[in-house]
């Protein structure tokens, strides 16, 4: 195995290192949940005669139905590995095996997954450990007074079963495989539900801690999924992007998940280091640029201790040469293979096209000026972009080439499917064709209307 040394930007570092004292101080609630399970159980029964008790009362929503079945009332501790935590069937998600690990983040990927109900997923603010209670009885009164945050998803269950966790077995090509014995399944009546997902301020509540600061036996949950079985699964709303539910943060969202609909600032009046690369990188295409050392070297030298940094890419370092502006979410090295080719890498994803001003080498590191590279503003007609995009769904599906060197070549398709700007369309396509990078090159600078009208010719051929 590899170990890889990677600076990530989006790793909410911040977000965790103000909470980490908090979850060392749930180690009490977890030593507990540990002893039922020893004991013979996976779970801690905490009210099942008020479940009981609650299937014999009518709900006054229309939309509900009694649950007839033994009461749901679990409390599962999981740890995250992508300030995440997830409830699904993987076979219900075994369409995404072949996706990027972080599929789920991405608006599009993620809103259609809502849709279907064929998961729940929540962003934490941070890595570690949480404590999940599942309900079918809603929450307590204890619970109502300490929730800052809720979410409601749609959950079809078709297996009489679900797992949570924390990012490790999710589908997608990196997943991990999952144990049949997993302490991780949870038992469920199959059928269609509303699931509202609670965060809760656990560490507020008098006499949650004991006297040397760590979690008592009582203490309440970081989360609660409270579980409403319904006639109409249609009707219940869904989110549209991965939610933020994290009690310490205010924030609404961790992730852009769509970088060429996010504007990003741009600091026009800094000259940025140049990296000459005979590629041409697309506004809002996530790429990974494999360096040779000495790149990597130079890069490093360059921009010091900074983290979140943008680059100037292009083929030619003058005044005048167009270039893309490549915003940097993380850049790595392999600590074992320091030689091997692509073990040093930066990635992320084009900002926009600029123009180089004055161009400046110092010590060995070239920096540019930019401006802002005006475009013909000439618009494509609906109906050629939507005749590019079916050219392109064809193309995607049949050519075999295409997905032979495309990687994730379906993901990438469901996202140029899901795409409205008739730019970004274009570029998108245009990033995965085999055609020259002159010709690349020369659609950065054209309207709207030619780079759609080019695409569609080139997908003809």
């Amino acid at each position: 195995m590899h170990s890889k040394y990677r600076l990530n930007v989006q790793s909410c570092m911040n977000s965790y290192l103000k909470r980490k004292n908090l979850l060392a101080e749930h180690t009490g609630l977890i030593v507990l949940i540990l002893v039922f399970a020893l004991a013979g159980t996976n779970t801690l029964d905490l009210t099942a005669q008020q479940t009981l008790a609650m299937n014999e009362i009518n709900h006054p929503e229309t939309n509900l139905i009694q649950n007839p079945v033994s009461p749901l009332n679990e409390i599962r501790i999981v740890g995250t590995d992508s300030a995440s935590w997830f409830l699904f069937y993987p076979d219900d998600l075994k369409h995404r095996d072949q996706d990027p690990i972080n599929w789920w983040s991405y608006d599009f990927a993620i809103k259609s997954e809502f849709a279907a109900g064929t998961m729940i997923g929540v962003t934490t603010g941070g890595d570690g450990s949480f404590s999940v209670r599942l309900t079918d009885e809603g929450l307590t009164e204890r619970e109502k007074k300490h929730t800052v945050k809720s979410q409601t998803f749609r959950l079809k269950v078709r297996h009489n079963r679900l797992l949570i966790d924390g990012g490790y077995v999710l589908p997608s090509e990196e997943g991990e495989e999952i144990s049949e014995d997993s302490a991780d399944w949870i038992k469920i009546t199959n059928g269609d539900y509303r699931v509202i997902v609670h965060a809760l301020t656990w560490d507020q509540e008098p006499g949650a801690f004991d006297p040397e600061r760590l979690a008592t036996g009582q203490a309440l949950p970081n989360y609660v999924a409270a579980f409403e079985k319904v006639q109409n699964f249609n009707a219940v709303e869904i989110p549209h992007s991965i939610p933020q539910l994290d009690a310490i943060e205010p924030s609404e969202h961790t992730f852009s998940p769509n970088p060429e609909s996010v504007p990003e600032k741009i600091a026009w009046q800094n000259e940025m280091l140049v990296i000459i690369r005979p590629e041409v990188f697309f506004p809002g295409i996530p790429a990974e640029l494999s360096l040779t050392k000495e790149q990597y070297g130079y890069v490093v030298r360059a921009i010091g201790e900074t983290y979140q940094f943008q680059v100037l890419i292009t083929d030619q370092a003058k005044p005048g040469a167009p270039a893309t502006l490549f915003s940097v979410t993380s850049y790595g090295s392999d600590l074992d293979f320091l030689e091997k080719p692509g073990m040093f890498t930066l990635t992320g994803h084009g900002s926009r096209i600029v123009r180089l001003t004055s161009v400046q080498e110092r010590s060995g590191v070239v920096r540019a000026g930019i401006k802002r590279l005006e475009q013909p503003t000439t618009k494509a007609e609906a109906a050629t972009v939507a005749e590019l995009k079916e050219r392109f769904a064809r193309f995607a599906a049949g050519n075999l080439k295409y997905q032979k060197t495309v990687r994730y070549w379906r993901f990438n398709a469901e996202r140029v499917a899901a795409l409205t700007v008739p730019q970004e369309i274009g570029w998108a396509i245009a990033s995965v064709l085999e055609i020259p990078n002159k010709t690349k090159r020369e659609l950065l600078s054209v309207s709207e209307k030619e780079l759609i009208e080019r695409l569609n010719q080139a997908l003809k051929e």
